[in-house]
């Protein structure tokens, strides 16, 4: 949920590019800096995504009774950290270059199916089959990571590894997020 919510993320960049929609040519022209108008909408955008994921929570954990084994407030960490980096992923993805909308949103839904499936969650193997032929991919695989927040708290009781899991997520998010800065900042267009 918390990468799914990246389309989100994607059309904040795309809603600031005047090429690709009517409102980034509004934008564009708007006095306010590309950054700090960027970082604007990604926190609405987080806000809002953030709603959704505490209610999603809510339902699994109060009316479905599911137990996580840990604090309804951890739960809401994992997601809002999932949440950031989905978000800033989209945002990312959304700035690269002046491809079309159709374009971006697939490389966005491949991107997030792509590193669902390598962390296990479409096929429950695969997370040990990555572990054992090349385990770096499950330290920088970003669903990985969020799934191995649940774990290491959940089943293992190890805050040392859900504390170092977190760190990198927020990493990803500082890169994806500097990223959709420099290239927003970056994009001049031709006037008349």
């Amino acid at each position: 949920c918390s990468l799914m919510g990246a389309t989100m993320g994607m059309y904040c960049a795309i809603n600031h590019q005047a090429n690709l929609s009517f409102l980034g040519a509004r934008v564009e022209i708007s006095p306010m800096g590309k950054a700090k108008d960027v970082l604007a909408s990604l926190a609405a955008t987080l806000l809002v995504h953030n709603v959704f994921m505490a209610a999603a929570s809510v339902y699994l954990v109060f009316i479905l009774g599911i137990d996580f084994g840990v604090g309804f407030e951890t739960i809401l960490l994992v997601n809002f950290v999932g949440a950031v980096l989905g978000d800033s992923m989209g945002c990312f993805i959304g700035s690269i270059g002046a491809m079309k909308e159709g374009i971006k949103t697939g490389i966005l839904i491949s991107m997030s199916l792509g590193t669902c499936f390598l962390s296990g969650l479409m096929f429950g193997g695969m997370r040990l089959l990555i572990e054992e032929s090349c385990p770096i991919i499950n330290r920088i695989n970003p669903a990985a990571l969020i799934v191995d927040c649940f774990y290491s708290i959940c089943v293992y009781g190890s805050y040392e590894k859900f504390t170092s899991n977190i760190i990198i997520l927020l990493v990803w998010c500082l890169l994806f997020t500097a990223g959709s800065l420099i290239m927003t900042r970056k994009r001049k267009y031709k006037t008349l």
